[in-house]
């Protein structure tokens, strides 16, 4: 499976030892022996899958999926309100969180909210609404953090 990543200039991923959005800041990252590297084109994403990496470009808006025509997109962009991801984007398009509703904007949504419905596939209708409460975890310390 070839895969791509799309993101933003400054990403806000949290656990960033564990996010491939890491490769943004240093160039690269490895997670389980899996590297992903940063790329400006598409011919070096193509070197890269033939490498068996993952390319992953600064590009907010996603407009590397026009020219690379993927057969799946994953948005997990968790804008809480949607993005600009439309469901005529690719053949399967899946939105996690928040902000869409699946057979709309999406074919299908992952449930990103704690409880027992979390990593739910909902085929039909939207993932919980956003409730602005982040989870409250103790200790709370810079180490659970990084």
């Amino acid at each position: 499976m070839k895969v791509l990543i799309t993101e933003i200039a400054a990403p806000t991923a949290v656990r960033r030892t564990i996010a491939y959005a890491e490769a943004i800041y240093d160039g690269c990252h490895a997670i389980e022996n899996v590297k992903s590297l940063k790329v400006a084109t598409v011919h070096q994403a193509h070197e890269l899958w033939e490498a068996g990496m993952i390319p992953i470009f600064i590009d907010p808006g996603a407009a590397v999926r026009r020219e690379v025509k993927p057969g799946v997109i994953v948005d997990a962009i968790m804008a809480k309100k949607g993005s600009s991801t439309a469901i005529s984007d690719a053949p399967l398009v899946i939105g996690i969180g928040p902000g869409f509703t699946a057979g709309e904007i999406v074919h299908a949504v992952v449930e990103s909210n704690r409880g027992y419905r979390l990593g739910r596939v909902i085929w039909n209708g939207a993932a919980e609404p956003d409730t602005g409460v982040p989870l409250r975890r103790l200790p709370v310390t810079p180490k659970r953090v990084c």
